[in-house]
């Protein structure tokens, strides 16, 4: 994994996005920034910034704290939790980084970049600054978005942990088989 110099993130990074309202169209195409009212798109770009990544670089490291949610724009990232491979996210607009702020919790997985990636970074500690009128539409909207995130997800590892059980008993079967050769049962 490769740790990245100060001078190379101020390269790949821009500032804030604020006063950037020649990307609102563009984010507004994301299916993950697509719902959300111009007024909040805005709201986000003001604390966001992009940022690129290069092949192997590390975006979030398990364990860590901080405040970024993550929407890809290009490229691919592979979620890592212990090390092991449990994700793969390619789609523009794909979240990561979500978990750590819905429950405040340390990250739960790393994540790195498998080729060149662009991301939006969004600094979450926007929301703190909402009115609260303001901040139960934005929320209800972006919640809604990672429940149906989440839900999706939850639906994959179910089919792999399904498959995986399939595999398991297929295994405890042969050993079993096995064993009653062995044991001439």
């Amino acid at each position: 994994m490769q740790e990245t110099p100060f001078l190379k993130i101020f390269l790949q990074e821009t500032p804030n996005l604020k006063g950037q309202e020649h990307l609102l169209n563009r984010f507004k195409k994301l299916p993950s920034l697509g719902p959300f009212e111009e007024r909040y798109l805005k709201k986000i770009l003001e604390l966001s910034r992009i940022r690129k990544y290069d092949p192997g670089e590390r975006i979030i490291a398990e364990g860590e704290y901080d405040r970024w949610l993550y929407a890809i724009i290009s490229g691919e990232v592979r979620v890592l939790k212990s090390d092991q491979e449990v994700a793969t996210l390619d789609q523009a607009g794909d979240f990561f980084g979500e978990m750590a702020l819905v429950d405040g919790e340390a990250r739960s997985a790393s994540v790195i970049a498998s080729e060149e990636t662009a991301c939006l970074a969004i600094d979450s500690s926007f929301m703190d600054s909402l009115s609260k009128e303001d901040h139960y539409g934005f929320c209800s909207v972006f919640y809604h978005l990672l429940t149906i995130m989440l839900a999706t997800r939850l639906r994959v590892t179910t089919g792999k942990l399904v498959e995986a059980e399939k595999r398991l008993d297929a295994c405890q079967k042969i050993l079993q088989d096995g064993l009653n050769i062995i044991m001439g049962w």
